[in-house]
């Protein structure tokens, strides 16, 4: 989801054609989308580790919630005015994640997949996550999470310092009713 201060806005040489706050970007076909019309297919759980955004932000790998480094980290951080800010003993920043992984799809009447997405949800998305999986989970007659199909669309934010910025809209892509947005079954 491009942000206002996304690169491919604020950068000349790094400026992508469409681009703007509120579109999703598809980093595999460098198309821009203003929705994104999603089937769920697997979703994993991880905490993610960077450098420090002011050294540079670099990805330093991903740890599963249980592992000592993680919970070292959120012990630690359970003593301090933040407990929400974990950080490895290295000072690198511990963020939890969600990952959810799919198919796209280019319209609601599509049955083939137009492509596959790697959606993650951090921070202030996560409870956009949550609120969905327990929808999809607990409908009556749950069927598989890949029989959903969700749209994600942008939505406006303020964070504490009062700066606008986008958020992820995640609802279920017929009218918000999961029952109609089911995957219809067919007689293939």
């Amino acid at each position: 989801l491009v942000q206002v201060n996304s690169p491919c806005v604020t950068q000349a040489s790094r400026r992508i054609e469409g681009a703007a706050a509120g579109r999703f970007f598809d980093s595999v076909t460098m198309r821009m989308r203003d929705t994104v019309l999603f089937v769920p297919c697997v979703t994993e759980h991880k905490i993610v580790e960077w450098v420090e955004r002011n050294s540079g932000g670099v990805f330093v790998g991903r740890h599963s919630p249980n592992e000592p480094i993680v919970r070292a980290a959120r012990d630690a951080a359970q003593r301090t005015k933040t407990p929400w800010k974990w950080y490895t003993p290295e000072g690198n920043e511990l963020t939890d994640t969600f990952y959810m992984y799919g198919l796209l799809l280019e319209g609601l009447e599509d049955v083939a997949p137009s492509g596959f997405a790697l959606v993650p949800f951090w921070s202030t998305k996560i409870q956009g996550y949550k609120k969905t999986m327990y929808q999809m989970q607990t409908r009556r007659g749950t069927a598989p999470l890949y029989s959903n199909r969700l749209l994600f669309t942008s939505g406006d934010g303020v964070n504490k310092k009062g700066q606008a910025y986008k958020t992820l809209e995640v609802s279920f892509a017929v009218d918000g009713d999961p029952s109609r947005s089911a995957i219809p079954p067919t007689l293939d």
